[in-house]
């Protein structure tokens, strides 16, 4: 399970890298916009109830990305597949961006840690 501390700014671009990143697969390609940008507003609306960020689908593109607040700061799709490196098939991102660590770079975060499983 990793956990990790960011801004609001560095937060913002690990989703857009990922965005970036992500391809149409499954059920997004009904929606697909090859076109958009990820933008602050996009940003905005990923904000969960919960207090964090989920993008499921996003402009079509198979993102399936979720932080959530936790004492050391983020942490990344809790009760998904947290403990593990992100899955090609199901994050289409991870193409680019293999291991958490990869993703976290990729936006400048340098404060993160691999916590062991309870």
């Amino acid at each position: 399970m990793y956990v990790f501390k960011a801004n609001q700014d560095q937060v913002f671009r690990l989703f857009s890298n990922a965005f970036i990143a992500s391809k149409s697969m499954g059920l997004g390609k009904v929606s697909f916009d090859s076109e958009h940008s990820f933008t602050t507003d996009d940003f905005a609306g990923l904000r969960h109830w919960k207090g964090g960020f989920c993008a499921d689908y996003v402009y079509g593109r198979m993102m399936k990305l979720r932080i959530y607040s936790h004492e050391y700061g983020w942490i990344v799709n809790p009760g998904l597949n947290s403990e593990d490196d992100p899955r090609i098939d199901y994050q289409s991102w991870a193409e680019k961006y293999p291991t958490w660590p990869d993703l976290f770079k990729s936006a400048d975060i340098d404060d993160w840690k691999q916590l062991k499983r309870r």
